[in-house]
């Protein structure tokens, strides 16, 4: 399992040759663990607490999932600008 989770890891933040990283992909790709980290820490911060706002947790939650997506969109337009093996 851990083979295949580096496995992942390294084709998401690799270029087309599977060797080069691409700085934009490992920084947006360690953003979005942080963001989603950083938030599921809050969840149970509050599950803990007792205090639990529904519309604040729900307006946080898409602001991380826009961010993720923005950087699923960036990935793609860059993809198209790499050279073919």
């Amino acid at each position: 399992m851990w083979a295949a989770i580096k496995k992942l890891a390294h084709d998401c933040c690799t270029g087309i040759d599977g060797t080069t990283y691409d700085p934009a992909r490992v920084v947006g790709y360690g953003s979005a663990a942080m963001l989603v980290s950083t938030f599921a820490f809050a969840l149970v911060v509050h599950a803990i607490n007792g205090q639990f706002d529904a519309q604040a947790s729900g307006i946080g939650a898409a602001a991380l999932l826009g961010g993720v997506a923005a950087v699923g969109g960036g990935v793609a337009l860059k993809s198209k600008t790499e050279p073919a093996q």
